[in-house]
C-alpha cells in the first residue's frame, strides 16, 4: 500500500516569484503601466511621419518594445501564474471586470482608428496608406492585449511588508 498523501486541490494561488524588484512599489508599477502605451504611440508616428528610413525604424522598435513591455507587466503582476480553475469567485471577478475594461478601451482604440480613416477621406487628416493600416491594426491588437495587465498593474494594491 501507497502511505502517500491524497492529492488535495489547490487553495491559493501560485506564486510565480517575487518578480523584478524595482517593480514592489506602486509608483513603479504604475510607470510600467503607462509605459504600455508607448509601442501604439511609436505606431502612430511611424504611420503619420513622412517616409523615409527614420519612421521604418521608429515601427521596427515598436515590436521590441511590445515584447518588452509584456513581460515587465506579467512580471509585476504575476497573472500568467493564475489558472482559472485555481481562481476564487473574488479574483474571477476582478479578472472579468479588468477583461471587460480592456475591451472598452480597444472598442475606443479601433473607433478612433475607423474615425482617422473616414476622416481622411474628407482630407480632414492624412490617409495612412494600406501598408500602415496594417502595422496601425497589428499594433493595436497588441496594445489589446497589453491592456489587462496594465490596468492590473494599475491598480495592484502593495504586498504586505514582512516584519
Amino acid at each position: 500500500m501507497d502511505s502517500s498523501p491524497a492529492p488535495t486541490a489547490p487553495t491559493a494561488l501560485p506564486q510565480a516569484g517575487p518578480g523584478p524588484r524595482l517593480l514592489h512599489s506602486p509608483r513603479a508599477r504604475r510607470i510600467a503601466a503607462a509605459c504600455a502605451a508607448l509601442p501604439f504611440g511609436l505606431t502612430l508616428t511611424a504611420t503619420f511621419l513622412p517616409h523615409g528610413p527614420g519612421p521604418v525604424l521608429l515601427g521596427a522598435a515598436a515590436l521590441p518594445a511590445f515584447v518588452a513591455v509584456v513581460l515587465v507587466l506579467r512580471a509585476a503582476t504575476r497573472w500568467n501564474s493564475a489558472k482559472l480553475r485555481t481562481l476564487d469567485e473574488r479574483e474571477r471577478g476582478e479578472q472579468l471586470q479588468l477583461s471587460r475594461g480592456a475591451y472598452s478601451l480597444t472598442t475606443l482604440l479601433f473607433v478612433v482608428l475607423a474615425l482617422v480613416g473616414m476622416l481622411g477621406r474628407f482630407a480632414v487628416v492624412p490617409v495612412p496608406t494600406p501598408d500602415d493600416w496594417v502595422f496601425l491594426v497589428s499594433s493595436a491588437l497588441f496594445t489589446h492585449l497589453l491592456l489587462p495587465y496594465a490596468v492590473l498593474a494599475w491598480r495592484m494594491a502593495d504586498e504586505p511588508s514582512e516584519v
